[in-house]
């Protein structure tokens, strides 16, 4: 007899067999010992004998047992062991698993194993093994449940918010990605409360995870459930809406509005939010992007930030402002190197006299790609880095080495006014900057006055008294600019030495047809009289607004109406006569009635190719060679840049190629730029599109 108990592996070996004495008796007695169940079927299937193992498996006993298949097998799996008893007798060994059914009807999960047996070299009938893996298969099954769950939880986790339980960017990008593969036409809005940074600095995070768990529950039950909303980064949200019929999308965005005026309520503390939409929509047919659809609705939302105008919709010309703010971040830090900064000077002149008691030095940038770029369109950018550090020092020296040098000329020189940011009061020892320069230039220090804005001194820090304290202390003059603008202005002059103030433009503006802006002035001028302190009106643009300043005894004036602001020749010059006289402000000529609408982009800078968006612009003239047009974009005016002009003809779109050589900004906001066309014969285009009109 074979010993087919040595390892347990032997017997699940392919063309394993088993060969007993032919006695069932004495060969059950040795299988006793086996650790699974066991037992013998003849050729017909029938029990020949199993061991106790078996019996207690299946809650028999062994005189009850007398068929495997009809008794223990269910309907459902009994082709399944007739096939593998048929294979067992023509010499296979085969392995199984089915369901197996107990005594008492209690199922059990078993892995079978069928082996020829032999008697005298003769298969005779099956050897079958039974293994019980019911808590393995539970186990198993449990163990994939759970599996399952987590790998759902950690999607949760890296698809959603643990704050708002909204999706992320990631998930909103697929989402929209996916709407776009299926065709579906959407509307992409970004929306932002506006209001997280100042409720974590204000109140702490754990009210800003209230706010934005209560903002995010109000989109959530004024949004269609069509839509999708996604959370980009504190409380700026997206929301892709898609085309619904009889949806009115207007009126929707009006509720989206209407969140300024809705109370949170954070738990003893109340707040409203300053919401600000950017909408950009998707076009059927065209090659989109869901990251450049959310980008575009970014960059309108970025500019109703910016603006009085809480909703803008997204146009191509806003991909020019952005790759113009791209490029002067990368190129600001090299500004400094390059030379390419310069101040202009503004006088500030007696209101009676017109002598000139001042100025004001004002920061330009000459970009060499962007031409002229104003100070509100890269100082915020210079203070986002530790750039604007070096920035305003050069100009604390440039303006200490322009009043020496006009003293060389024996100009007499008047006071010159800086203006400073409070994060470069806060950094360093920006006191010293200046004495050290005054110093360095043998200046008195009489003749150096520094701006400061009555909104940056809401920082009220001890930093930002303490170096106002060390300059005033010296001698130097500190301006407060913006004087009404804030909800404190009285304060401020009683907590810091401030030495003059300066009404803000905006009171100046309507002072010779509102009552209110004229009691406003008055106010502010009766407040700097009783403290002592210089008082200068800025912004003053007309004789009448002279008038009324002069009639409430405003001592000081500056503004377009005397002078704009001049280069450092042309302020010498001005020094020299030490008088300026007011005059009318000058009007420009209307837009000419006869105006043909084109496009204009950037299309090659140093003959490398540029791909953004156009931008809308008016063409008023035109001749062979050169052509006139007004735009609200600021282009730069450079050789290495060329432009692609789009003009729409009769029956198509035509495209021409020119270069821009001079630009005017005018008083109603618009800029006036003047081109000429790289081929002349591309002048025909234009002229044709004029006639057209006609």
């Amino acid at each position: 007899m074979l010993n087919v108990f040595k390892k347990s592996s032997e017997i699940l070996k392919p063309r394993a067999h088993v060969v007993l004495s032919g006695s069932l008796n004495e060969d059950m007695n040795f299988l006793e010992g086996h650790p699974d169940a066991i037992f013998i079927l003849n050729t017909k299937g029938e029990i020949l004998t199993c061991n106790s193992k078996l019996l207690v498996l299946l809650g028999y006993k062994r005189e009850e047992l007398k068929s495997f298949l009809e008794e223990v097998v269910p309907p459902t799996y009994r082709e399944e062991v007739k096939e593998s008893f048929q294979s067992t007798l023509k010499g296979k060994t085969v392995h199984y698993s089915i369901v197996i059914r107990q005594q008492n009807g209690q199922s059990l999960t078993t892995e079978i194993t069928n082996i020829p047996y032999y008697q005298e070299g003769v298969i005779s009938g099956v050897y079958g093994i039974v293994r019980d893996v019911t808590e393995e298969q539970t186990f198993k099954k449990n163990y994939a449940e759970l599996l399952k769950r987590n790998e759902e939880e950690v999607w949760r986790l890296a698809t959603h918010d643990h704050v708002t339980k909204l999706p992320n960017r990631f998930y909103l990008m697929n989402t929209a990605e996916q709407w776009l593969n299926e065709d579906k036409s959407m509307t992409v809005i970004a929306i932002s409360f506006n209001q997280i940074s100042e409720i974590n600095r204000t109140l702490g995070y754990t009210y800003g995870d209230v706010w934005l768990h209560a903002t995010a529950q109000l989109l959530k039950n004024n949004t269609p459930k069509e839509a999708f909303i996604g959370q980009l980064i504190g409380d700026d949200y997206v929301i892709l809406l898609p085309e619904l019929i009889g949806f009115n999308k207007e009126e929707w965005i009006e509720t989206l509005l209407s969140f300024n005026n809705h109370k949170f309520s954070l738990e003893s503390y109340e707040w409203y939010a300053k919401v600000s939409l950017g909408v950009s929509n998707s076009s059927l047919g065209e090659d989109e992007k869901a990251e450049t659809l959310i980008r575009h609705a970014n960059i309108a939302l970025d500019r109703s930030k910016k603006s009085t105008t809480k909703v803008h919709i997204y146009d191509a010309y806003l991909d020019i402002e952005a790759f113009k703010r791209y490029k002067i971040y990368s190129d600001l830090r090299y500004a400094v190197l390059r030379e390419e900064l310069f101040l202009e000077y503004q006088p500030k002149v007696n209101a009676w006299t017109g002598k000139v008691e001042g100025a004001e030095a004002l920061i330009r940038w000459d970009h060499p790609k962007w031409g002229r770029i104003p100070p509100n369109d890269f100082i915020p950018l210079a203070e986002e880095s530790s750039v604007h550090l070096k920035i305003a020092d050069w100009v604390v020296e440039e303006t200490c080495r322009q009043l020496s040098e006009w003293r060389t000329q024996n100009l007499l020189l008047v006071p010159i006014s800086i203006n400073v940011s409070p994060k470069r009061l806060l950094h360093g020892d920006f006191a010293e900057v200046v004495f050290k320069n005054l110093r360095k230039h043998k200046l008195p220090s009489s003749l150096f006055e520094i701006e400061i804005s009555e909104t940056d001194i809401l920082y009220e820090n001890v930093k930002i008294s303490e170096t106002l304290r060390q300059l005033h202390d010296k001698g130097i003059s500190i301006s407060l600019d913006d004087f009404g603008k804030g909800y404190s202005s009285i304060s401020y002059l009683q907590d810091y030495p401030i030495d003059t103030i300066k009404i803000d433009r905006k009171f100046i503006k309507d002072i010779d047809s509102e009552i209110r802006a004229r009691s406003i002035v008055r106010s502010a001028i009766f407040i700097g009289q009783e403290f002592r302190l210089n008082i200068v009106a800025e912004g003053v643009e007309t004789a009448a607004q002279l008038q009324v300043l002069r009639g409430l005894d405003c001592p000081t004036i500056q503004g377009y109406l005397f002078s704009q602001p001049l280069l450092e020749q042309d302020f010498a010059e001005v020094l020299s006569r030490q008088l300026l006289l007011p005059k009318e402000e000058i009007t420009n000529k209307e837009i000419a009635t006869l105006s043909l609408q084109a496009k204009l982009t950037i299309d090659r800078i140093d003959d490398v190719p540029v791909k953004i968006g156009s931008s809308v612009i008016m063409i008023c003239r035109t001749n062979l060679k050169n052509l006139t047009f007004y735009s609200n974009i600021r282009f730069p005016v450079k050789e290495e840049v060329e432009y692609r002009l789009t003009v729409e003809l009769t029956d198509r779109f035509q495209d021409v190629s020119i270069r821009l050589h001079a630009m005017k900004e005018l008083s109603n906001g618009l800029l006036e730029y003047e081109g000429y066309y790289t081929s002349i014969h591309q002048s025909h285009i234009v002229i044709t599109a004029f006639q057209n009109l006609r």
